[in-house]
């Protein structure tokens, strides 16, 4: 019986010192692991940090890029609002000078309708015709044509 309960004893020893040794595996291979994966997080949260900063500047750089292109609309949006009004104002003019030429003309007809050379040539010798020049005219309107035909041709980048 004493034999029996001594080679329980060594069984039980033996089985004691197995379950330790492999607790004492077990662990170490959980230290392992867990160092392992924690410096797998330490090397994925450094790259993160990385993505993300290199993010930043994009975003920063896109939002300068923003300002930069909406100020240029702004700058566009000012130039084509004060070409249109000195567009507007030289058209006035044109026409008021064509109305001016138009009565000149008339009156110029009437006195050739009426066959009066004498009133015809001191209109023709008054001050202000010196000043109705159509050539001038002429340029004139060419001129805006011209403003015309480059503003249309004139595409802001986008």
């Amino acid at each position: 019986m004493d034999e029996i309960i001594e080679a329980e004893n060594a069984e039980g020893n033996y089985q004691e010192d197995l379950y330790a040794k492999k607790t004492e595996q077990f662990a170490s291979r959980l230290r392992k692991g867990s160092k392992k994966n924690e410096t797998e997080l330490n090397i994925i949260k450094v790259q993160y940090s990385q993505v993300q900063e290199q993010y930043l500047a994009e975003l920063k750089k896109l939002e300068s890029d923003i300002k930069k292109i909406n100020k240029r609309g702004k700058q566009f949006d000012s130039r084509r609002t004060i070409e249109a009004t000195a567009f507007i104002n030289d058209v006035q003019a044109l026409r008021k000078r064509v109305a001016d030429y138009e009565r000149h003309i008339k009156r110029l007809k009437l006195f050739v309708d009426k066959e009066d050379t004498d009133a015809l040539v001191n209109e023709l010798k008054n001050q202000l015709l010196t000043e109705l020049d159509l050539g001038k005219l002429a340029d004139e309107i060419h001129n805006i044509d011209q403003e015309v035909d480059i503003a249309r041709r004139f595409k802001p980048k986008q």
